[in-house]
C-alpha cells in the first residue's frame, strides 16, 4: 500500500476544485513568504509562478495538463529520461 495515492485520472469535478483552490493556495503561500522575509521580491516570485501555472492550465480541456500527461500521450519524465 502506497503512502501517497496519486490520482492519475482526475474527474472534471476534481479538476474544477483544483482550479479554484490553486490561486487561493498560491496567494496564501506568497503572503506567508512576504510576511516571513519582509521583502516583496520572493513573494512576487511565488505569485508569478502561481500565475504562470494557472495560465498554463486551460479550463476548456477535459483534464489538467499537469495532473495526467498520459491522457495526452505524453510519457512521465521519469520514464522518458531512461
Amino acid at each position: 500500500m502506497a503512502v501517497l495515492d496519486i490520482n492519475t485520472n482526475p474527474t472534471r469535478r476534481d479538476l474544477r476544485w483544483f482550479g479554484l483552490l490553486l490561486p487561493l493556495f498560491v496567494a496564501i503561500v506568497g503572503a506567508v513568504v512576504w510576511r516571513r522575509t519582509g521583502s516583496l521580491t520572493p513573494a512576487t516570485v511565488v505569485w508569478g509562478a502561481g500565475a504562470l501555472l494557472s495560465a498554463a492550465s486551460d479550463p476548456r480541456r477535459t483534464c489538467h495538463p499537469l495532473a495526467s500527461n498520459a491522457a495526452y500521450g505524453h510519457r512521465p519524465l521519469a520514464v522518458a529520461a531512461r
